[in-house]
């Protein structure tokens, strides 16, 4: 009995460190399969701790980002980001009615008054994210991303009350009788 407690106790010991391996991604690697899916993929910023990837899905530019990286290579969070620098931005309210798909991106406005959309990838398991994960998840992103900036550059709805009286010049019910 001593025995089968022993070998359990030291089976478990021995699992226990491959059950708690983190996943982590290479920045290199996400460059190759952003390029072979035929998106153009150039560094950014390539700090030991936090590397930024920068790509384009049609007129719209957009960073992959990778934190918590290990000498520029084994990362363990990443997150697609872009901004929509815009002269007038849109309000809070405005960004808050958008009911285009999400699919958990957050959406806010920075310190400098620039609408920003990030969407973080989950990694699962020891290998983290597959490249068709990957590649399924950034065609996502591609879809709110264009939605969103869609979203951004229509026309502000205006308030009933200005949109009836821009309507209706001055003295045309006059002139009407």
């Amino acid at each position: 009995m001593m025995k089968r407690v022993a070998l359990l106790i030291a089976a478990t010991t021995f699992a226990i460190p491959a059950q708690a391996q983190e996943a982590a991604l290479d920045p290199d690697h996400i460059v190759t399969v952003l390029k072979d899916a035929g998106y153009p993929a150039e560094y950014f910023n390539d700090d030991a701790d936090y590397r930024q990837i920068l790509s384009k899905s049609g007129n719209y530019q957009f960073l992959v980002e990778l934190y918590e990286c290990t000498d520029s290579k084994a990362c363990k969070t990443i997150e697609f980001y872009s901004n929509f620098p815009m002269e007038e931005p849109p309000t809070k309210e405005r960004i808050d009615a958008y009911s285009g798909p999400r699919e958990d991106a957050r959406i806010s406005i920075n310190r400098q008054g620039t609408v920003v959309l990030r969407q973080e990838l989950m990694l699962s398991g020891e290998a983290g994210l597959t490249d068709e994960q990957f590649l399924n998840s950034l065609k996502t992103w591609e879809t709110i991303m264009t939605g969103f900036a869609e979203y951004l550059h229509e026309q502000a709805p205006e308030a009933p009350a200005a949109a009836s009286a821009a309507a209706a010049p001055a003295g045309d019910a006059a002139d009407a009788s």
